[in-house]
């Protein structure tokens, strides 16, 4: 009998890590993310966020850019300081050129504007954990 790795088994294999303040954002990206197969892991603020990434090891970091008590370049450097190989993707939804530039210049792998589709959301986490693991 042959045996095959299905995508979603490859999936399973991937924790990641979401931060944002609103809940209902937390609660559509978790729902998003496990509908194909990915470990989800959340917190509602930069601080809650940086403090767990000491503690797992994840495959992604997905982070708002504005956040209450730190912004999302506050994570990102979090991120590549404690994990420098560790991706993360920067969602808003009030990026301009300047900032998107900046956050690109920081080390992000990916900005999404709010909002955004599913398949856009899902598309660009796989594209990004998919170019690391041929790296």
């Amino acid at each position: 009998m042959i045996m095959t790795t299905s995508p979603t088994a490859a999936a399973r294999k991937h924790k990641i890590l979401v931060i944002d303040d609103e809940t209902i954002i937390l609660q559509v990206l978790t729902l998003h993310l496990r509908s194909a197969d990915y470990d989800v892991v959340c917190a509602g603020s930069a601080c809650d966020g940086i403090n767990l990434l000491p503690s797992a090891s994840f495959s992604l970091v997905i982070t708002d850019y504005h956040l209450p008590d730190k912004n999302g370049l506050a994570v990102l450097s979090a991120v590549k300081s404690s994990k420098p190989d560790t991706p993360v993707i920067v969602i808003s939804g009030f990026l301009d050129a300047d900032l998107i530039a900046g956050i690109l210049n920081a080390g992000a792998a990916r900005y999404l504007k709010k909002p955004f589709l599913k398949t856009e959301l899902l598309d660009s986490v796989a594209h990004i954990l998919n170019a690391g693991q041929d790296a």
